[in-house]
């Protein structure tokens, strides 16, 4: 099996916390990130909440929103309602009329 190495950055008290409770629990931090991936792909789901990146969460929006405008059909209320938080007044109207 090839092997991907990966790097995240992390708090260095937090990493060193994880370090001992892994350590403490007979395993360690590569151990339980892979069994984590392993988890997550298996069932389709993290295993805790996460919540979206608030910056990415705008990026996306705004990405389909401006797709939108070279494809009508790709616009729909849910694109118009995720963009609707970063757009205002009179702009905002002139899409909204051209819902089905």
């Amino acid at each position: 099996m090839n092997q991907a190495i990966i790097t995240i950055p992390m708090d260095e008290s937090l990493k060193v916390q994880f370090d001992k409770f892994c350590e403490a629990a007979g395993t360690n931090i590569v151990a339980v990130v892979n069994k984590l991936a392993q988890n997550v792909v298996q069932e389709n789901s993290f295993p805790f909440e996460v919540a979206e990146n608030p910056v990415a969460s705008k990026q996306k929006a705004a990405k389909k929103f401006i797709e939108s405008l070279f494809d009508p059909s790709e616009f729909d209320n849910e694109t118009l309602e995720s963009f609707k938080r970063f757009d205002s007044g009179e702009f905002k109207l002139k899409f909204e009329e051209r819902l089905p």
